[in-house]
């Protein structure tokens, strides 16, 4: 399912969603995928580009692939949840 408050960023040849999901506690922030987290660093937890960092930045918090489709208030509720 594609929301409206959804994204897609290219990374390596590869589209991954990013949401952009207005929270209580940390206001309207983007959502994206572990699976774009695991592109954007190597082995020892460093930025495999300055372009990686660039994506990184912009990322508030990182889900499992199957959550980012979630209802957006069942998203909310994940990531107060979560990041708490």
């Amino acid at each position: 399912m594609i929301y409206d408050n959804m994204d897609i960023v290219f990374y390596q040849g590869t589209a991954y969603h990013v949401r952009t999901v207005a929270t209580h506690s940390f206001g309207t922030v983007n959502v994206s995928t572990e699976s774009l987290n695991d592109k954007l660093f190597d082995k020892d937890g460093d930025y495999v580009s300055a372009k990686a960092r660039f994506i990184d930045e912009y990322i508030f918090f990182y889900v499992e692939n199957d959550v980012i489709h979630m209802q957006d208030e069942d998203l909310k509720v994940y990531l107060e949840k979560s990041v708490m």
